[in-house]
């Protein structure tokens, strides 16, 4: 068996929430979620190298709930790397979960980590010139990105963003109401570096999806809080699939492969 280079937990739309307040309908509230997710990730058999929040971290983008996502999200045993979601406030989210200072804080938010020698790009499709929940990835960062691939570095590579870059080609509401606009272009810059390029790893959907596209594969993992539903002909409505229970995924690059487990937990 090839041996792990690196493991990460994948997590995505905690939608986390004050006990009191009542999001949209869902058999579940988002704070319990959490904190069962937390309890489940913690009794791994092994400590993940980090975990992957790909945003949508806060339900809604006031400022104040960030100070307690942090003192909930650090009883995690390692560390989290966070996106800012269309449902956050990116500045609170990069200064009191990321540590940022004021001069470092970026809108759109784009920036590289090297974890056990292997390269992740974060990227932001955050855009208030885009009516939401659609993204668009800016012209400053396709040059970014083009720069970080062009580089020749042999490393593998990572890519973390929330909104989907790629239609699935069966579902309006995914492929038209959710969907980077521009994901073709980044895509296009993605197929440069195919090679290299070991996943691209999105949220916002509240679903388990994997496919390839080019070589380049894309995976989206379910919510910890409530799950959507995404099917052929169910035109550009939000469908909560009450029935479904959070989950998050396990990826692990070996020298050969990228493997994606995928658990799902009950929350009583």
């Amino acid at each position: 068996m090839d041996k792990a280079i690196l493991r990460f937990v994948h997590i995505s739309d905690t939608h986390y929430s004050p006990a009191s307040y009542e999001p949209p309908p869902s058999r579940l509230h988002p704070r319990e979620c959490t904190q069962e997710l937390i309890e489940q990730v913690n009794a791994l058999p092994f400590t993940p190298d980090f975990i992957l929040h790909t945003g949508d971290v806060a339900y809604d983008p006031y400022p104040a709930i960030y100070e307690e996502i942090q003192s909930v999200f650090s009883a995690f045993n390692a560390p989290v790397m966070y996106l800012p979601g269309n449902h956050d406030h990116s500045a609170a989210l990069q200064d009191v979960l990321m540590g940022r200072s004021e001069d470092d804080i970026m809108y759109p938010l784009y920036f590289t980590e090297v974890v056990n020698d292997v390269r992740l790009i974060f990227l932001d499709a955050n855009n208030p010139d885009i009516p939401p929940p659609a993204g668009e990835v800016n012209q400053d960062q396709l040059a970014w990105l083009a720069a970080q691939l062009d580089d020749h570095d042999p490393r593998p590579i990572i890519v973390a963003i929330h909104h989907p870059l790629q239609k699935t080609h069966f579902s309006a509401w995914y492929d038209e109401f959710m969907m980077t606009i521009n994901g073709d272009a980044v895509h296009n810059l993605l197929k440069t570096a195919v090679d290299r390029v070991r996943g691209v790893f999105f949220g916002h959907v509240h679903q388990n999806i994997t496919f390839y596209r080019d070589g380049i594969m894309y995976s989206a993992v379910n919510s910890s809080w409530t799950q959507f539903y995404t099917l052929p002909g169910q035109g550009m409505e939000t469908r909560n699939d009450l029935a479904a229970d959070p989950a998050f995924n396990v990826v692990t690059l070996t020298d050969e492969g990228t493997i994606i487990q995928r658990y799902t937990y009950r929350v009583d």
